[in-house]
C-alpha cells in the first residue's frame, strides 16, 4: 500500500518536473517574442510620425513642429547628410531599418534612452534639426 502512494507521487513529481522543463523556457520563448512585436510597433509608429513631420518642416509647410512620441529600447536615430535613418534591432528579430531622403541637411540630436519624448522639429539657417527632449 506505501509503495503505491509512492510510486503515484514518483510520477506526479516526474511529470511536474516535465511540465517546468520544457513549459517555462516555453512560455518566456512566446513573452520575449510578443514584447519584441510590441516593441516593433511601436518603433514603427515613431518613425512613420517623425518621417511624416520632417517632411513637412523639410517642404517648408512648416517652419517647425512637434509631437509626442514613445521611443521604445532598441531603437536607434540617426541622420548623415540629408538621410534620416531609424533602425530597430532586438535580439531574436531581423533588424528593421526606416530611412529617408531629405531635400535639406538634417541634425539629430537623438535620445539615449527608451521613453516618451517631444520631438521638436524645426527649420534652421537652411537645415531642419530634429531634437528630442
Amino acid at each position: 500500500m506505501v509503495s503505491r502512494s509512492l510510486e503515484k507521487m514518483m510520477l506526479i513529481a516526474v511529470g511536474l518536473i516535465t511540465v517546468i522543463s520544457v513549459g517555462v523556457p516555453v512560455l518566456m520563448f512566446a513573452i520575449n517574442t510578443l514584447s519584441a512585436t510590441s516593441h516593433l510597433e511601436e518603433a514603427q509608429t515613431a518613425a512613420n510620425d517623425i518621417m511624416d513631420a520632417v517632411t513637412l518642416v523639410d517642404n517648408r509647410t512648416l517652419n517647425s513642429t512637434s509631437l509626442e512620441v514613445y521611443i521604445p529600447s532598441d531603437l536607434t536615430i540617426g541622420s548623415e547628410g540629408s538621410t534620416l535613418t531609424m533602425t530597430y534591432t532586438h535580439q531574436g528579430v531581423i533588424p528593421v531599418t526606416w530611412s529617408k531622403t531629405y531635400s535639406h541637411v538634417v541634425v539629430v540630436v537623438a535620445p539615449t534612452q527608451p521613453g516618451t519624448y517631444t520631438v521638436s522639429i524645426e527649420w534652421d539657417s537652411g537645415a531642419i534639426l530634429v531634437t528630442f527632449t
